[in-house]
């Protein structure tokens, strides 16, 4: 199996952040996904879109779109 280069992350909020950072840390790329526009991890995460909470279908073509192992 081989080694993820990006993790997704469930809310781009101030929770988030810090595990937002731990991820880019290790050298691999945050991808975070929260239903809030204007959230505060939108800045940090190598790369935000907005998803809601429940869209599962929209969470899977992130994942499929950007490679999310």
């Amino acid at each position: 199996m081989s080694k993820p280069d990006s993790v997704l992350v469930f809310g781009a909020g101030l929770l988030q952040l810090s595990m937002i950072r731990r991820i880019q840390e290790q050298g691999l790329k945050a991808i975070a996904i929260d239903p809030n526009p204007e959230a505060p991890g939108k800045e940090t995460a190598d790369l935000f879109k907005v998803v809601g909470g429940q869209d599962f279908e929209a969470t899977l073509e992130v994942c499929r779109r950007y490679e999310v192992s």
